[in-house]
């Protein structure tokens, strides 16, 4: 084998070891030591055959997406009390314009 192909090998399992990881680019670069352009030199060089937009590593067994869970939304809706006692809930940045105008009319 030569050096050309022993490195193209490495990078090939590099690539995989990334792809297995669920790491992005930059992370899995730092954790292992490896220059981003280098990486992504390669990471092209690998994926992309010559003179064609195909993959060299294209699978139909792959799925093109791939499942995301959302975190749980931060509620951030303020609430005001008025000296008559009477509260004002549920305000955030969509509906600021008008419960100032509800509070203002509420005075």
């Amino acid at each position: 084998m030569t050096i050309r192909n022993e490195l193209t090998a490495q990078w090939e399992q590099r690539l995989q070891s990334w792809r297995d990881s669920g790491l992005n680019q930059k992370d899995w670069c730092d954790q292992h030591n490896v220059k981003q352009p280098q990486f992504w030199y390669w990471k092209k060089k690998l994926t992309t055959a010559p003179d064609s937009g195909s993959s060299l590593h294209e699978s139909t067994d792959t799925p093109a997406f791939v499942a995301v869970a959302l975190a749980p939304e931060v509620s951030t809706s303020l609430t005001v009390a008025l000296p008559s006692r009477l509260i004002v809930s549920g305000i955030d940045q969509y509906n600021l314009l008008l419960a100032g105008q509800l509070i203002e009319a509420l005075r």
